[in-house]
């Protein structure tokens, strides 16, 4: 098995767990991302999920 990633897709759950430091999954989703060699696909579903969950406290100031 190979330590690179082709594409994949990201959820709202990835990408929280990307920018919000103190999330439970925060070191394992920046691990991730440097094996990721190919695209990383969304949906506009799943970034409006995420912006949203961004928008309100106390993850407001991982979005600022």
């Amino acid at each position: 098995m190979s330590n690179t990633l082709e594409d994949v897709f990201a959820d709202t759950v990835y990408w929280l767990a990307l920018v919000v430091r103190q999330d439970a999954y925060h070191v394992r989703a920046t691990e991730w991302i440097k094996r990721i060699r190919g695209r990383i696909i969304t949906t506009d579903g799943v970034l409006i999920e995420t912006t949203s969950a961004l928008a309100t406290s106390p993850r407001r100031s991982a979005a600022v």
